[in-house]
């Protein structure tokens, strides 16, 4: 059984996801000693990331006093870089967006010129609302390949090797005080797993242009050594093991249907193929689906999870996609 965590951060996570609470909420909620959630508490009210909200109602006694994280405390800048498509957020602390924005760009167009982008369209962002890039607290960027969390640089496999070896927040100008870079689906995995709320083991499959695969495992993201851990295989045509996303995946199909004159740049032109019923893709993205299952079945197999979830923009296809996975992975 894997360590409890009783850190601020668990509290300040909570705090983020349910909304205000009192002393006896955030007890019962985390399932924590009095003792350890008033001193957690108390630090975060010295750091200034929660504010009291003044009395609520009677929990049986006198009124308590409630607790909530400060809305006014900074925004907080998403960047989730992928393949071909990229989309950037902002959110409160507390974590309601506030704007968002994407472009058709990603790994082939480079490091720089993503960071570049990113920052034009973040401090147009931040105008529209009214704020300004002193506001940024903290910037959050997925890419599409491992990345080691302990120094920030991103590391191969990756399609397109300028970005091995780069701390992507290094280029841009709008940082915040924090920046913190990670695989894609990693950030996907955490969030998924806490909209989930039920079991401590998540399988997580991201679905685009690449395709990538996390593990929560007794409630935390497994990273491996250096990020490296996810990377899903499947025997080629030669019979040789391959990695999936060079078998099967939104590239495969994309080169695929180019041979027969089809232009399809993004998962979003795929799933827009497939939803006006065009043939090839409808075939190309099933027999997608059907290599995940099979890819995935050992997965499941290995690690018995609680809940696998699939997500990513191709997994718009519906059951286009879904059918034929799921068939392969009873199978």
């Amino acid at each position: 059984m894997a360590a409890t965590e009783t850190g601020a951060g668990e509290v300040l996570a909570h705090l983020r996801e349910h909304g205000p609470a009192t002393r006896r909420g955030l007890v019962d909620g985390l399932g924590w000693a009095r003792m350890t959630v008033g001193k957690r508490l108390d630090e975060l009210l010295a750091a200034g990331f929660v504010v009291s909200r003044g009395l609520g109602a009677s929990e049986g006694g006198r009124p308590a006093e409630t607790f909530a994280v400060d809305d006014d405390l900074g925004l907080v800048v998403g960047l989730d870089v992928g393949g071909a498509y990229t989309r950037v957020g902002i959110t409160d602390m507390a974590g309601r967006f506030l704007a968002e924005d994407g472009a058709d760009i990603g790994l082939p167009t480079g490091p720089a010129g993503v960071a570049a982008w990113a920052d034009g369209r973040i401090a147009s962002l931040l105008a529209g609302i009214g704020r300004s890039p002193a506001d940024v607290r903290a910037v959050g960027v997925g890419v599409p390949g491992p990345v080691d969390v302990r120094t920030g640089l991103i590391g191969a496999p990756l399609r397109e090797s300028a970005w091995e070896g780069v701390r992507f927040t290094d280029l841009l100008t709008i940082r915040g005080d924090v920046q913190v870079v990670d695989r894609d689906v990693n950030t996907m995995a955490v969030a998924e797993h806490a909209a989930l709320g039920a079991g401590d083991h998540t399988v997580v499959l991201r679905v685009g242009m690449g395709i990538s695969c996390a593990f929560v495992l007794d409630g935390r993201v497994y990273r491996g050594e250096r990020g490296g851990v996810g990377v899903l295989t499947l025997p080629g045509p030669d019979g040789r093991l391959r990695r999936l996303e060079d078998v099967a995946s939104g590239y495969v199909v994309r080169d695929r249907l180019a041979s027969h004159g089809v232009e399809a740049r993004t998962s979003f032109d795929l799933v827009s193929l497939v939803e006006d019923g065009h043939p090839l893709a409808c075939q190309l993205v099933g027999e997608v689906g059907e290599a995940l299952g099979r890819s995935l079945a050992e997965v499941v197999r290995l690690l018995n999870p609680t809940t696998v979830v699939v997500g990513g923009a191709l997994s718009g296809a519906g059951g286009v996609l879904m059918a034929p996975l799921r068939r392969a992975l009873d199978e």
